[in-house]
């Protein structure tokens, strides 16, 4: 590995992986997920350096939004950001509401909006959107984003889960968010069984694998010892 320059994370991390870069946009997509990422894991006990990472990707995402602007999952990114920036300064505020004519929320709606349209069928930017809007006080359009969220992706557990809070919160259905409850944990066995399902093929097939290289093996060695 050669020397690191001042960029946390530059060109030479895709082009040593082999990867082979069309488009800048992947670039500085790339750069903006690592410093997004990087924010994350201060944010809890060092918020002021973990601000510092989330500017810095949301520049390096708009770099790549100035190459692909439809670009739904940056479009994604940068709104998740800007949440975590409101929420963020309103630390202790017990349920907590957006003020909607803030700048920083109609940021947010702004690149949730163009994430949904650019892609209408991705399920996380539709819950992404869903929580964004329940915050908002906007509930009709919010269980809009959850359904449709839900629809794109009928195992998306997060978003059953949340849905089902919304529910009870929101709109006092218990019983309704029971049933959605419920579906989350038989989505969850579900995948949980085909997982599990999936980890034993691999293990067999490798198994066999092995079998058949040690056959090969005894063969090539009766045969070898038959020549002499």
């Amino acid at each position: 590995w050669g020397t690191r320059g001042v960029q946390p994370f530059d060109d030479t991390d895709l082009e040593d992986i082999g990867l082979r870069v069309k488009h800048m946009n992947i670039i500085s997509h790339a750069q903006g997920f690592v410093m997004q990422m990087k924010g994350a894991m201060l944010w809890a006990f060092d918020p002021n350096a973990a601000e510092r990472f989330y500017t810095m990707a949301i520049e390096k995402y708009e770099d790549a939004l100035d190459t692909n602007p439809n670009d739904y999952k940056v479009l994604t990114h940068i709104g998740e950001i800007i949440v975590q920036f409101i929420e963020g300064h309103s630390r202790g505020v017990a349920n907590l509401r957006y003020e909607w004519e803030a700048p920083e929320v109609q940021y947010a709606n702004m690149c949730f909006h163009r994430a949904i349209k650019a892609n209408p069928s991705d399920s996380y930017a539709l819950f992404c959107y869903a929580l964004f809007l329940d915050k908002c006080n906007m509930p009709d359009q919010a269980e809009e984003m959850f359904l449709r969220a839900i629809e794109a992706d009928p195992e998306n557990i997060a978003a059953i889960h949340e849905y089902g809070n919304f529910l009870t919160e929101s709109r006092g259905l218990h019983e309704a968010a029971e049933a959605f409850y419920h579906l989350e944990t038989q989505v969850a066995t579900r995948i949980a069984e085909r997982d599990t399902g999936n980890e034993l093929d691999f293990f067999a097939n490798s198994l066999s694998d092995s079998l058949n290289s040690i056959n090969n093996n005894n063969n090539n060695n009766n045969n070898n010892n038959n020549n002499n």
